[in-house]
């Protein structure tokens, strides 16, 4: 599919899922999305160039990149296809925006590396999650997806340590953590399964994790079994662990929900990561899926990359998705908003919740939700 066909998925404006209105696409929303595509198609690029050629709104299409998370794959895409075509000036700031972001994706990869050989010096294990190791993973260069945190996965018995260790190297653990104690910090980091440490006066945050996701979510694979089936990812002198792509795959379909797909950015990891893994294990991502009755977690995500990128799907999936209507119904609604989703907001708690029980497999996951949202409202 090419970009082109992806405006059938885009709907006039109309009340959705979620009871707001969403916004019809526009040309500069249509050359993001064949911008986002790694690699670019012979096809994609010629649509590219058609959309180039016409009445481009540059400022739009910079602001847009910009909310999605996009400019460095609109930068590279461009100069692929015709660098000339934006007017100079303008690409003159973006290519200074996207070596900025590179630059500090290179210093949080440096960081990410110490921090995971310090901490295999004081005997913790730990997994990074998104990231540089994602962007190794899916776009194979670390310039080329934006982040400003980090994320490691630990054992759970090891938090208190790491703690230790992250605060005597400079790291200021988050005031929500530390001025709880006994059932109150117990109950927080329960529900919330991660704490985050602030470095540098806020420059960046060390988001620890001590499970891939909340217990809100079903997702909860134990860390000795990821770590068994972690990968090794190299750039240059540094190495670090990763994800196997068919976890990498599930946490960025949860990923997703969480933030309720309200960028670009989350449907794009979701592409990039299978277009650079063609030998993925399918039966093995679906075997996990059902076995976490999250099963409908996972479609959404792929459906989402096949609207909006075109990603090319495996028959067993798209047999899985055939009688999926609801699905694929909600999957049409969260399109049809992404265009003017930088207008839009963030969805209100009540639109949340019903997102995130039309997602939940079984009536006992819906419930296990609702118990679990409502009490980290309220803890």
């Amino acid at each position: 599919m090419g970009c082109a066909e992806v405006l059938a998925y885009l709907k006039p404006a109309h009340e959705n899922f979620y009871g707001v209105t969403t916004i019809e696409t526009s040309p500069a929303f249509e050359l993001l999305l064949c911008c986002a595509r790694t690699p670019l198609s012979s096809e994609t690029e010629e649509r590219a160039r058609v959309l180039l050629a016409g009445a481009m709104p540059w400022d739009s299409l910079v602001k847009l990149a910009e909310f999605h998370h996009l400019l460095p794959l609109l930068y590279r895409s461009l100069v692929q296809v015709d660098a000339q075509a934006m007017p100079q000036e303008l690409f003159a700031f973006v290519q200074h925006r996207v070596r900025s972001y590179a630059i500090k994706n290179r210093f949080l990869t440096g960081e990410l590396c110490r921090v995971l050989d310090l901490l295999a010096g004081h005997g913790v294990p730990a997994l990074p999650l998104k990231g540089p190791a994602l962007a190794l993973a899916a776009y194979g260069d670390i310039s080329l997806r934006q982040y400003g945190d980090l994320d490691l996965l630990i054992p759970p018995h090891t938090l208190d340590q790491v703690a230790e260790v992250l605060c005597r190297e400079g790291y200021e653990a988050e005031p929500a953590f530390v001025k709880r104690r006994g059932l109150s910090r117990a109950l927080f980091l329960h529900l919330g399964a991660q704490s985050s440490f602030m470095r540098g006066r806020n420059l960046f945050n060390l988001d620890v994790h001590t499970r891939i996701m909340p217990p809100l979510y079903p997702y909860a694979p134990l860390f000795d079994s990821l770590q068994k089936e972690a990968v090794a990812l190299s750039l240059g002198p540094c190495s670090m662990p990763g994800l196997a792509p068919e976890t990498m795959l599930q946490v960025l379909c949860y990923h997703g929900e969480k933030n309720r797909w309200e960028t670009l950015k989350y449907v794009c990891d979701v592409a990039a990561l299978i277009d650079a893994h063609p030998r993925l294990n399918w039966d093995a991502v679906v075997q996990v899926a059902r076995e976490a009755k999250g099963l409908r977690t996972l479609l959404l995500g792929l459906y989402l990359a096949e609207a909006l990128l075109g990603v090319p799907l495996p028959a067993g999936v798209v047999d899985l998705l055939e009688p999926e209507r609801t699905l694929k119904t909600l999957g049409d609604e969260l399109v049809s908003r992404l265009p003017g989703q930088i207008s839009a907001g963030t969805l209100g708690y009540l639109a949340r919740t019903r997102l995130h029980l039309a997602l939940r497999d079984t009536w006992r996951s819906r419930l296990r939700y609702v118990g679990y949202a409502t009490l980290r409202r309220f803890a």
